[in-house]
Formats: structure tokens, sequence, C-alpha cells
């Protein structure tokens, strides 16, 4: 790029254009009032709403089922696609209905007319209800859902998704009861006010991300094309330091103004996830700040390599002055020291989860902390390539460096430690990793691209697996003790919530009074049925005894476990206070931490006795019960899911769960507390609390295979990234091409195919050795056959395990089903819905799952979990599609997916026969266990997937280099046997004993090394040939030249004899002058062909060479019209050749400058001799006439001359003496102005 058009100025023209309409339009939604903007989304539904329960009462057919009341699977599909229920009431009775994500108490709006909303137990609803006579149909809409369950994160609560509000409200149909602002006003019959509890929790238009995206490109494009000019005007340097100025002031700029104002929305930008400090407050920070870093590494590599690769090693020389690379050296040291503290505080600060170790449980973030630290690894490893291209073009040696590095250790010790911030532990990782990194970069320097890059992935990942590892292992044993803490006050939020629900039904249950009223009634029977009425599914985690007191304090029928005194103590004086009003949390360890409730029985007038219910937690928990739902999220309860804890109490256990079996006393060491214990495959942390009491958190001990599993998987990441990162290289390259060709002209189209294909993999695959191809090949399928493994095996196990799950739901069902049917009172119970429910908790607690009874016409008769339905989180009805299944179409059995809040799981559904095969009712037994289950068995296949694809890829890499360099061995020879193949010389034959492809390629190469020999003994006989007739040529043309004018001069002479010719005496010294000088001719030309046909042996010996040129210079000093200048090196500079022949090619050379010279000028040589490294170099220049293009061809030919003398045997022989001493002979000419011959020796 020589100029910079006006073209490229109009990517940032777009850019600006783009940032700016951000900018206007977001400055318009940013100081706009957010409750402004919310009430205005909030109208729009309400009115798209409204459009559309219109357009669905005009649609007759649909109409026409939903009056009719028919059970259609696609009407029921069709209403939930737009999230609309549609309800039928007949008189007071719902008899139609679509969703079961509604509650009873939308019967209240029963009697209303129009549109409207509603507010009922599951939150508000817009509702729009059409009446004919006593029978409604209501059609509804979810605006707002709010459970009775408060705080549960598995109910989805807050806006419909329709809407873009992620905060949460307070409706009220009363505009004093707080300052809210009105909506549905002209829409509903009367406007509800809204109250946003975090209004400032905006979530912005799409359009504004989109303006800052395209802004972001067309500004990406400009960098790009202001960096390439940048670089071809000036150099690199400047380019870079432009990239580098324009990237940190737009990041300086933009995190000042906090530009765009909507990333703050995002999770990634929250510092309660991640916080570095004031510069980096959060993940999504640190993400660009890394991204930056990453480009102006990875541009400053790709420079770096192409200066490096254009310039001689005398350019780096600078170097090495002043101490630089011992600079270079330690702050190579304090970079590598910040990333890994960027890594460890990811690690160890932010609270995502890098347990890789179980992979499904990592979510979104984790992938994105993945990615920053490849992308810091990355960084890393490309500031070590520049390290070592930097250190090798200085040329220092191995001793010299390794003196620079330590004083570069010292200097970095010493920098580190003024500054406050000494770490023992990273300071030690950053010298060891950055060793460690350059060491193998140095071992694998001269193996092939993809072997360097295994290498260095394979050493990286050691290095990161075992910082995360050991962060795992820490993190754990942190998690660990604060779960000791909490164990030692165990209060159970979640039952204390039940507790209001059952407090109120136990004091008003008349069948306690009945007790203690009738004398006929046994205890048994009252324990029997407040169990199985009140204290099953979650509350049957807890061993439940009850005390029945007289009035006066004496046991009422049976004797008690304990006195009225002490459980009258326990309830005053050891208990804290809990939500129920009746339910007392015990605060003593003998009594397991459990609960006490205390009620009087009464009558309208007296008092009947007093009961006592004391509730401790069961030895064993058994974790299986679904109770998600009905959980509270203030309690904050870590998942204990994956430890054994026990608690003891002076010495005794009081209460344990999980699978290690704890001692009944304690056989720990008393003296360590706070500590970890290693014993029987488990790591168990001993942690002492008040009153004696030991609490011990157990834990399967790691296994050797997580270390391998992390690096597996790190090793797995890092690979992934490094081939993304390949890609995106070259689609940038691609870019590049296409921005300079079709920046152009429109007729360079075609060609961009070509020239993209430069850079596509496929193409540079055709330049790539035989033996890289093979390894990529195997490594490939490799890679391929695993990968296709994997993916299936993962579709077979969740095949699999759905089947299996489906398996283990019917024959639950077919068990209860059969229970119920062989119990002979269940029809009698049906009347009576105390004992129904009872009987039904018996059957949940022995199955450990929750059943649900309909009647026949869908309607709720009772319920393991009642809670779930009187709170409004589901309508007591039948799900509509499972009715539509079992009633309308009559099947056996049915089983579908649900879903609760958030929440999917297996339902299924049969109906109940009696005796006379008449239908009473529908039974649902929901499934909830196997997306938790489903999730552990994929994560731990993955765990071993992971390390068997890692190792495999390793034995492959290892295997495939054996292999290729098996089969490409015998080719390297042949390829090293042909490059030394020489006509004439003796050319070795090789040996195979296989018969197989390389064997006859070897038999072909022996063939052709014998047919090579016999064409070379005939070519050396016909050059022999052709030589002496040659030289016969040469030598009869230049013995018959002289001998003509010899001819003519004795005939002369004879004549002159003959005739008595009166200066017969001047003719004859005439004659004899010319003969002479004839025969002189001849003697020169034997001595010539004597000299070039047999050069005398080399005595080689040192000596100066200024001496030696000084002495032939001063013999042409005094030549008549040449100005000769000499010039040399103060420097001495001996070499060891023949001093003798030297001196003789010299002269040639000098001689025939002169000769070059033409008459009409004069001439001018200058001989210069310089040393350039351990070479002397000598240039004579003369300015003569130059010679043409087919002179330069032959001008070391024998026997080529443009003179009219000679042989044309002088350079001939110069250069057999140059090179036989080890030198080379060069010249450039260029006609009327000169010949420059350069002279290059070897220095002793």
């Amino acid at each position: 790029m020589k100029k910079f058009s006006s073209s490229n100025w109009k990517w940032l023209i777009l850019a600006l254009v783009c940032l700016l309409l951000e900018i206007l339009a977001g400055s318009r939604f940013k100081y706009q009032e957010p409750e402004e903007i919310y009430a205005s989304a909030i109208n729009n539904l309400i009115e798209r709403k409204h459009k559309e329960f219109i357009k669905i009462r005009g649609n007759d057919s649909l109409m026409a089922h939903i009056n009719a009341g028919e059970f259609d699977e696609k009407l029921i599909s069709s209403l939930r696609k737009q999230k609309v229920m549609a309800l039928r009431f007949e008189g007071d009775e719902l008899k139609f209905w679509t969703s079961v994500a509604i509650d009873e108490s939308i019967a209240a709006y029963k009697d209303s007319s129009g549109f409207g909303i509603a507010q009922i137990k599951r939150g508000w609803y817009l509702i729009d209800n059409h009446r004919e006579g006593k029978t409604s149909t209501l059609l509804c809409y979810p605006l707002y859902r709010q459970y009775q369950l408060s705080n549960n994160p598995l109910l989805d609560e807050g806006f419909n998704s329709d809407l873009p509000i992620r905060s949460k409200a307070d409706f009220s149909l009363n505009p004093r009861e707080f300052d809210g602002v009105a909506v549905g006003e002209g829409l509903l019959k009367a406007p509800v006010y809204v109250s946003f509890k975090n209004p400032e929790d905006v979530q912005s238009p799409f359009y504004l991300r989109l303006f800052v995206v395209l802004g972001i490109f067309f500004l990406a494009i400009f960098l790009f094309t202001s960096f390439e000019y940048v670089e071809h005007r000036f150099s690199f340097r400047w380019a870079w330091l432009f990239l580098f100025a324009t990237l940190v002031g737009l990041r300086a700029i933009t995190q000042y103004l906090e530009f765009p104002f909507f990333l703050k929305e995002s999770e990634w930008f929250q510092s309660d996830l991640y916080s570095l400090n004031d510069f980096v407050p959060s993940l999504g920070d640190l993400l660009i700040d890394t991204i930056i870093l990453f480009i102006l590494t990875f541009s400053a590599f790709k420079g770096v390599l192409l200066v490096s690769r254009d310039s001689s090693r005398f350019e780096w020389q600078p170097l090495t002055k002043f101490g630089i690379p011992t600079l270079i050296f330690a702050a190579m040291l304090g970079f590598t020291a910040l990333l890994l503290g960027v890594l460890q505080s990811l690690i160890n600060d932010s609270s995502l989860n890098f347990d890789v170790t179980n992979i499904l449980n990592s979510g979104s973030l984790t992938a994105l902390g993945l990615l920053i630290a490849a992308m810091l690894l990355t960084i890393h490893f490309l500031g070590v390539n520049i390290l070592v291209i930097a250190v090798q073009k200085t040329g220092l040696d191995n001793k010299t460096l390794l003196t620079h590095f330590g004083i570069a250790i010292c200097l970095f010790l010493g920098f580190y430690w003024l500054s406050g911030h000494f770490e023992y532990v990273l300071t030690v990782q950053s010298i060891s990793y950055l060793v460690a990194v350059y060491i193998t970069y140095q071992l694998v320097i001269t193996q092939n691209y993809f072997q360097k890059t295994v290498a260095i992935l394979f050493i990286v990942s050691i290095f990161a697996s075992s910082l995360f590892y050991r962060t795992i292992h820490d993190n754990e044993r942190e998690l660990r003790q604060k779960l000791a803490e909490k164990i030692y006050s165990p209060k159970d939020l979640t039952a204390e919530s039940i507790f209001l629900d059952i407090e109120t039904k136990l004091e008003y249950d008349g069948f306690i009074r009945e007790y203690f009223k009738s004398p006929v009634l046994q205890k048994t029977l009252l324990e029997k049925r407040i169990k199985q009425l009140y204290f099953t599914g979650y509350l049957s985690r807890f061993d439940m005894d009850i005390y029945d007191f007289d009035t006066l304090g004496n046991p009422f029928k049976e004797m008690n476990d304990y006195p009225y005194s002490y459980l009258e103590e326990v309830y005053n004086t050891r208990t804290q206070s809990s939500l129920s009003n009746h339910f007392y949390f015990v605060n003593d360890p003998s009594l397991r931490f459990g609960y006490i409730a205390k009620y009087e029985v009464c009558t309208d007038k007296t008092t009947l006795g007093k009961l006592f219910i004391l509730l401790k937690p069961k030895f064993i928990q058994d974790e299986k019960i679904f109770t998600e739902l009905l959980s509270n999220a203030d309690e904050s309860r870590d998942d204990l899911s994956a430890y054994s804890y026990a608690i003891y109490q002076d010495g005794s256990l009081i209460s344990q769960s999980g699978a290690y079996p704890y001692s009944l006393t304690y056989d720990f060491d008393y003296q360590k507390t706070d500590y970890f214990v290693q014993r029987e495959g488990y790591s168990h942390l001993l942690k002492e609390g008040a009153g004696g009491i030991f609490v011990v958190i157990s834990k399967v001990r790691d296994s050797i295979l997580d270390p391998i599993t992390i690096f597996s998987f790190l090793f797995l990441t890092f690979s992934v990234f490094t081939f993304l990162v390949f890609t995106l290289n070259t689609l940038f390259m691609s870019l590049r091409i296409a921005l300079a060709r079709f920046g152009g002209k429109k007729r360079q189209l075609a060609s961009f195919y070509s020239w993209m294909g430069r850079f596509l993999p496929y193409r540079k695959f055709r330049g790539l050795f035989f033996s890289t191809r093979i390894q990529l090949a195997m490594i490939g399928l490799v890679l391929v056959a695993l990968m296709l493994t994997g993916y299936f095996t993962i579709q077979y196990i969740t095949f699999t395990y759905s089947q299996r799950q489906n398996e283990r739901l019917d024959s639950k069902v077919k068990s209860i089903l059969s229970a119920i049917e062989n119990e002979r009172r269940f029809g009698e119970m049906m009347d009576y819905n105390d004992e129904l429910a009872a009987y039904l908790n018996q059957l949940a607690e022995f199955y450990n799952t929750d059943i649900n009874l309909f009647s026949p016409d869908g309607q709720l008769l009772a319920s393991t979990q009642m809670r779930i339905f009187q709170s409004g989180v589901l309508l007591d009805k039948i799900n509509p599609l499972a009715y539509t299944k079992i009633s309308i179409e009559s099947r056996s059995q049915h089983t579908q997916m649900e879903r609760i809040g958030k929440i999917h799981y297996l339902a299924s559904y049969v109906p109940i026969f009696d005796g006379d095969r008449k239908l009473i009712a529908y039974m649902n037994v929901p499934f909830f266990s196997n997306e938790k289950e489903l999730r552990q068995e994929l994560s731990s296949f993955l765990e071993n997937f992971i390390n068997i694809y890692v190792f495999f890829f390793i034995l492959a890499g290892i295997l495939a280099y054996l292999i290729s360099k098996r089969i490409t061995s015998p080719l390297i020879l042949i390829q090293s046997r042909l490059a030394s193949t020489r006509l004439g010389d003796r050319n070795e034959r090789l040996e195979w004993r296989q018969q197989d492809e390389i064997g006859q390629l070897v038999k072909q190469y022996n063939f052709m090394v014998d047919q090579l020999e016999r064409s070379a003994q005939l070519l050396a006989k016909s050059e022999r040939e052709d030589a002496w007739k040659e030289m016969a040529k040469q030598i009869a043309h230049e013995i018959k030249n002289p001998l003509t004018p010899m001819k003519l001069s004795v005939q002369h002479l004879q004549h002159a004899w003959k005739d008595k010719n009166e200066n017969l005496d001047q003719t004859f010294k005439r004659v004899t002058s010319v003969l002479i000088e004839q025969i002189d001719s001849l003697s020169l030309l034997a001595t010539e062909f004597s000299s070039f046909a047999q050069m005398p042996e080399a005595k080689s010996e040192e000596f100066e060479l200024s001496e030696v040129l000084s002495s032939v210079v001063e013999l042409y000093f005094n030549s008549p019209d040449v100005d000769i200048h000499f010039s040399a090196d103060k420097e001495r500079m001996i070499v060891f050749a023949d001093k003798n022949q030297f001196s003789r090619a010299f002269h040639n050379i000098l001689k025939n400058a002169i000769q070059s010279i033409p008459d009409d000028r004069r001439g001018r040589i200058e001989i210069d001799l310089i040393k350039e490294g351990d070479q002397a170099v000598i240039t004579v220049r003369d300015n003569g006439c130059g010679m043409t293009e087919d002179i330069t061809q032959r001008i070391f030919t024998p026997s080529f001359s443009t003179k009219n003398s000679g042989m044309g045997l002088g350079l001939a022989i110069t250069k057999q003496i140059i090179e036989s001493a080890g030198g080379t002979i060069e010249f450039e000419s260029e006609v009327n102005k000169g010949t420059i011959f350069t002279v290059t020796l070897n220095l002793r």
C-alpha cells in the first residue's frame, strides 16, 4: 500500500457514523427514566396481547373446541406457542383448561367481562373474559409471575420473557399504596400501578448493540489498512507503535466514559463476579484488556518474525550492548509474573467454577474464564517467541546468555522485593515456567510447526493444570471449613417454612381432640395419622416422636420416654425461635439439633391435655426426595451431596449423613482440630465446636486421575483455542487479500480465488512435507474417530438413560398401582380426604416418590405435596395434555415431560379402577431425579473420555512421528544420495531388503546410478575426444597464424638472395626479426597451453594479504595513461594459500583491467581490501569499456579472449587459483562504464 487512498477513509467514516448513532440513540435511552421505558414496553405488550385475544376470539374453529370443552392436543399446543391459556367455567366449576401454569384463584374473575388484569396467587395475568349466561370463557396471559414460595431460584419469578425487563416489581390497583408508574391506561378497565425494585437494571435495545458491533468492525478495517500504510510508508516499528497507541487510547477513553453504557447490563461486567483492581473492575473488562494485549503481542510477534527473516545478524548487534539482553530477560520475567498473577487471581478471586473434573457443572462463564486463561498463556508464549528470536539474532553463546539470565533473575527478585508485593510461590512459578517454555521451544525449534505447537501445548497444559489443581484443592478445603461452621447450627429453613403450613392444621385437627376424649383410641393410631398426614415428603427426614400428657403433666395413656418437666425445660430454655409460632429449634446436640412443638389440646371450655411433638434429624439422611420447589433460597445451604459428615457429642455419634461409615465413638485424635486427616480412602476435616461437639466432614480422596483429567481438559481447551486462532488468522489474511483485491478494480475479481487460496489450509497442505502429512493424516483420523465415538456414546448414554428412567418410573407406577388395587379400603378412603392423604403419604414414603391423585374429571383429590397446589405453583387440575391421552384417547398409561419453574421431569399417568372396573381416579407419579443423575453420568463419562482422548492424541502423535520417520527415512536417504549424485563421481548404491514400494524405488535408483556411471564414462570419452579435437583446431589455427608470415618472409628472402638484391642485408635482418618474433609467439603459445594443462601443485602457506597486493600494484603504478589507487584496512589479514599463484592471479586481474581501458580515455583503477567478519574482500574497479552480456557468459571460459593476441587463458587460470584456495571470484560489468571484480578469501 503505497498511498493511503480516499476509499480507506470510508471505513473510519462508517465507524464514526455507527458509533455516533449509538451515542445519540443511547443517550436518549440512557437519560430516559427507566420506569418510562418499562411502562412503554408493558403498554406495547398489553396492546399486542389484546389484539391477539381478539384474533383468537375470531377463530371460530378454535373457539368451538374451547366452548365444547374438547381437550385437543393441537388446540393446546397452538395456544401454548402464544403463551396463552384458555379456561372455561360452567357456573362455579372449571370444566376446561389448556394449562396448569395458573391457579384456582383465577375463578374470582369469571364473573367479570372484557379485557383486564387479574391478581392471583401465581402473579398478575392479562385476561379476556367472555360470558354467555353461566358460562365464562377466559383467555389468560402471564404478565408477571410471583409465587407464594418466594425467593426460590427454581421458580422463574419476574416479567414474562416477551418483555425486556429483568427488574422485579410490585403491582397494585391502588395508586396510593406506593409510588408507582401507571400502565394499561386506555387499554385496561382500570390502570395498574407498578413499582420496580431495580429500575436501573434496564436492558438496552438490540439496535444499540448492532451499532457498536458494526462500528467496531469498520474501525478494525480502518486500523488494519492504516497499519499496512504506516508499515509500508515507514517501518513495522512505527506501525506497531501506531496500533499500540490507538488501541490503548481507545480503551482508556471508553473505560473513562463508560462507553458503551449497556456493557454494565451484562453479568460479565459485574464486580461481584470478579474484580482485579480499579483498572480491571470486572471479568468483561479483563476480557477486553486481554484481547487488546493479545492483538498487540500477536502483531509484534508476526512483525519481529518478518524482520528477523529479512535482516542480517549485524543489525541485531546493538542488542548485545549496555546489558540489553539482561534487561530483556528481566522484562520477560516481570511479564511472566504479571500474566501468571492475573491468571492466579482469576482462578482464586472469581466466583467462577473452575472445577473441570465436573465438566457439566461448569457454565458459560467458566468457558469465558478458560478463554481468558488460554489467551494469557498464548500471549506469554508469543512473548517467549519474540525473546528467542531476539536472543538468536544477537549471536551470543549459551554461556553468555546464561550469565545475562542469572543477572536478570537477581534484578527481578530485587525489584519484586522492593515493590512490597513479593510472593514466593508466584516468583518460583514465574521463573520455572519461563525457563520451561524457553527450553522446550529451543529443543523443538528445528521441528515442523505442528510438532512445535503440540510440544508447547503439552508444557503449557502441564503447568496450567498444576495451577488449577492446587487452586481447586485449596478452594475445596475452604468450602469444607464453611460447611463445618454451618453444621454447628443446622437450622432447616425449608422445614420451618413447611411448619407454617401444618402448625394451624395440627392445632385444629379434630382427630387429636378425639384422641384425648376417647379412651378407645390408641396412641399408635395418633402417631400414625400425624406422621402420614403431616410429616411426609420433606419432613420425612426427621424422626418424629409424640409425647401426650394430661393437664397435670402426667403421661396420658402410655409412659413417655421423657417426663413432662424435661420437655418443658427443653422447650423453654434450650430452644431458639424459628419461622413457625409453634415449632422451635432445639439448640441441643443430644436432641440432634431438631425441633420441638407444644400444643394444648382444648375444647371450647376446657383443656383436654398437652401434646409435645419432637423432631430429630434422622441418623442417616435420605436425599432422594424432591424438595427443591419447597426450599427457601435465603437458606443459602451449600451442596452436601459430595460429602459425608458426622456430629459427635462428648465422643458419641449423634448424627451422620452420607456414604462414609462413621464409628459410633469419636476415634480421631482429640488434639487435632481444624485439621485434615487421610483415612480409608477419604479426606476428613476435623472441626471442634463449643460444648464438646466435634464435626467431621469427609470426602473421597482425590484420585490420581484428577490432575490428569485437569491436564487433559486444559490440553483439549488450549488445542481448540489454538485451532481457532489459526482459523481466525487464515480468515484475517483472506480479508486482507479481499480488501487489497476488491478495493481497486473489479476485473481483479476473477483472480481473488487464487490469491485467497494461498492462505487457506487446504492449499498449504499441498506444500507440507510428506512426513508432516502422514502425521496430520494419522492424528486427524484418530481425532475424527474419537469425536464420532464420543458423540454417539453420549447419544447412546442419553438414550439408554432415558429408557432406564422410563423403566424405573414404569416399574414404580405399577408397584404403587398394584398396592392401591390390593388395598380393599381404597374405595372407602376416597370419601375421606385425610385418610386418603395419609395413605398416599405412606405409599410415597415407602416408594420414595410423590403421588398426585385426580378425579375422573381431572380435579385434584389428594397429593403428597399439597403445598405446591395450595401456594399456586400449579393449578389443582390434571395436566391437559396427559388428560387428552388417558381420558380422551383412553390410554392405559401415559408418560410425558413436564416442567415446574426451571425443573424438567418425567411424569406418568395411569387410570385407577375399582373391583367392578369402574374408573375412580387418575394417578400421577412425577420422577424428578433424571436430569441431575444424567448430568453426573455424562460428566463422569466425559472426564474419562477426555483422558482417553488426549492419551490417544498424544499416542497417535508419537506413533505418527515414528511411522512417518520409518516411512520417510529411506526417502530422505534417497533424497540425500540424489542431492550428492555427481556425473563422473563415484556414486554409492543403496540396499533395501523388502520388496515393497520403497524397494522398487531403491531398485530404480540403483539402476539410475549404473546408467549414470555408464553415461559418465561415455560422456567423459566423448568430451575428451571433443576437447582434443577442439584443442587440435585451436593449436592448428594458432600455429598457422605465425607460419604464414614466416613462410612469406622466407620466400621474400629467397627472392632477394636469388636476385642478389643490394638491400639483402637489410632484408635479411628484417626477415630474421619477423621469424624471431613469430617463434617467440609460438613459444608463448606453448607456454600458455602448458600452464593451463598442468598447474603446478599449490604450496600453501600463511601470508599477509595486503603486502602481496601492494607488491603487485607497485609494478603497475608507472603504467602510462592509467591512475591506480590502492586502499586497505589497517587490520592485518592472514590467508592460507599459494603465495606465488595468488600473485600471478592478481597480475592477471590487474593486467586485464588495464587492457580493458580504451585509448580515448584516461584509465582509473581502484583496488580496495576490506575485512567483513571472517573474510577478506578485494574489489578491483576500472573505468574500461565494460562487457556485453554474451561476453560476460564466457569470460572464464578457456581459450576465450577479446584481444587479438593471447590464448584467453588468464582469467580461467585466475579463477582456478582462487577457487583452489577456497575463495570466490565474481564480477559486475556495464558497457562503456567499466567492470568490478570481487574476490572473497577466508581468513585464518
